[in-house]
């Protein structure tokens, strides 16, 4: 059937993280000695292809790289990984993205990103692989490179009938309109649904409302409705780390908690725990199972993650778990 080849588009950020560690972190003009360095890849968009892909789905990944050996070895990743990068643009204008990471031994950071040939790449490249966008099942965006040529991916597919989820990650100013009109999924973390409802003391799943000052909160299923209200969404996945995850849309919801719960000593490193999140929806959703078959599987591919170092490094292949495909 061809209907079963179809698979998942990515349109978004490539990086490499260079990550420095030390006990304390460096305060202006100040130098510290590090205790280590790694380099890893990254970008989210990047993250959620490489999951979708380690899944089994097919992935095409639609990215801007500069021409430098960390634009040929990101190339490299993604075909290590089996990820179709014949959409994979480059420039020599500027360099590939990069995100400058300081860790300290408390494991808190400071983050400086600097995007690159991420935001250089245009809506006019976007409208030449019209084709390719068409032909997928889901498309997946976030918002590390410009926001006009997310527009013009997501409106690309909605015309198409292609499903789409927005990772809204990082939350911008200005987010227009657009971003959310053409929008299926809105895939949020608990502070970004906050940030995007107005409402700041979310009941969380299992919290007593009367907690906080008489039960002012709303809880996240409410949160997420004003989100479908206000921007135009058809629906909205909030992602609550270890309490698991919550689907929203006009007419139904549903929550689902982590069937196995995690202990706090096996919880090692939650980069890219979202990423890994989405990228592993997409592909369950586009294999037509239900949404709380989705959202377990999602829970459980992302729980994997968090119970490894790393981002990519720590994400499971369909081998590694008990899911069915």
């Amino acid at each position: 059937q061809m209907g079963d080849i179809k698979g998942i588009i990515v349109v978004g950020s490539s990086n490499r993280d260079l990550v420095g560690y030390c006990d304390v972190l460096p305060k202006p003009g100040q130098t510290v000695k590090g205790t280590d360095f790694k380099v890893h890849f990254g970008g989210k968009g990047a993250n959620q292809a490489i999951q979708a892909a380690r899944l089994g789905s097919p992935v095409i990944m639609v990215t801007k790289l500069g021409v430098d050996s960390n634009g040929k070895e990101t190339i490299q990743n993604y075909k290590d990984n089996g990820i179709d990068t014949k959409y994979v643009l480059q420039t020599d204008k500027v360099p590939s993205g990069v995100a400058l990471i300081n860790v300290d031994s408390k494991g808190n950071n400071s983050i400086l990103v600097s995007g690159g040939a991420n935001d250089a790449i245009t809506p006019e490249e976007i409208n030449t692989i019209r084709d390719v966008i068409s032909a997928s099942a889901v498309l997946i965006c976030q918002l590390e490179i410009p926001m006009d040529t997310t527009i013009s991916a997501l409106k690309i597919a909605r015309e198409s009938g292609v499903k789409t989820i927005l990772n809204l990650a990082p939350i911008l100013p200005g987010m227009k309109d657009e971003l959310f009109q053409y929008t299926d999924i809105l895939c949020v973390n608990e502070t970004e649904l906050s940030e995007l409802s107005g409402i700041h003391d979310i009941i969380l799943p299992g919290q007593d409302s009367n907690k906080e000052g008489g039960g002012k909160g709303e809880t996240v299923e409410e949160a997420a409705k004003q989100v479908i209200h206000k921007k135009g969404v058809k629906s909205v996945v909030v992602t609550l780390g270890e309490l698991g995850s919550v689907y929203v849309s006009g007419d139904e919801s549903c929550y689902v908690e982590l069937e196995d719960k995690i202990e706090k000593s096996k919880v090692i490193d939650t980069t890219g725990a979202g990423d890994s999140f989405i990228g592993s929806l997409a592909v369950f959703l586009s294999k037509g199972k239900s949404w709380k078959e989705s959202l377990n599987n999602a829970n459980k591919v992302a729980g994997y993650s968090v119970q490894r170092h790393g981002a990519q490094a720590s994400y499971a292949h369909s081998s590694d778990l008990h899911i069915s495909l």
